[in-house]
């Protein structure tokens, strides 16, 4: 059977329990007033499929905001490359949408949660697990570089419902790609931090989503 993005993505809900609808091109969690989307955007590749694939949240919590978590795929086709984006977002993104949006207990497995303060704010934080290619993540002393985006928070932020993605990518010990995203909008403290990080020799990348709630 081809492999249709949305398809999967209530498909994945429904193996949760969560009782869903469909309508159009969106699915509905109505008891938790959710609306849930997927695009998918093709991009120019060398001698594969490359796609960006968006997941699209939008919810009471976050007000007017719509959260968005974006993947990378590639394959031989759209249906392959889009495959292998849905991928990373189920082991990246979807617990800790799921524990946040709907019910935290179904995904205390596949999350983390930890108490964080910043200028005297208590914010809880759910963590999804750190996406890593090629290199072992222990040699990151990532929890060294996370306790950084931790003692920069803003001051400013909104004591209400937040989320931040971290991005690195190096190659041949040069980097080629950097992200901090809070709110889905570049966070320049957060890219200060990774581009002054000492990272090791290697070539891999690390992929990372928190959100932030009130404690």
């Amino acid at each position: 059977m081809p492999f249709n993005v949305n398809d999967a993505f209530a498909l994945a809900l429904s193996e949760h329990g969560v009782s869903i609808s469909r309508q159009d091109e969106q699915i509905l969690v109505s008891e938790k007033q959710l609306i849930l989307s997927t695009a998918i955007f093709p991009k120019p590749g060398s001698n594969a499929t490359l796609i960006q694939l968006d997941i699209r949240l939008q919810s009471p919590l976050i007000k007017k905001q719509i959260l968005i978590e974006s993947f990378a795929g590639y394959g031989k086709d759209i249906e392959e490359a889009s495959s292998q984006a849905f991928y990373k977002f189920l082991r990246g993104s979807f617990h800790v949408l799921m524990a946040i949006f709907i019910r935290p207990e179904l995904h205390s497995i596949q999350v983390e949660w930890e108490t964080w303060e910043a200028d005297h704010i208590k914010w809880k934080i759910c963590m999804g697990p750190l996406l890593t290619q090629i290199q072992d993540s222990g040699k990151l002393n990532y929890g060294d570089l996370l306790d950084q985006f931790k003692e920069k928070l803003p001051s400013s932020l909104e004591y209400g419902y937040h989320w931040f993605r971290i991005f690195y990518m190096q190659n041949n010990g040069k980097k080629i790609g950097v992200e901090s995203l809070l709110d889905n909008n570049q966070w320049q403290t957060g890219i200060d931090i990774l581009n002054n990080w000492k990272w090791p020799d290697g070539d891999y990348s690390i992929r990372h989503f928190l959100f932030l709630m009130p404690e």
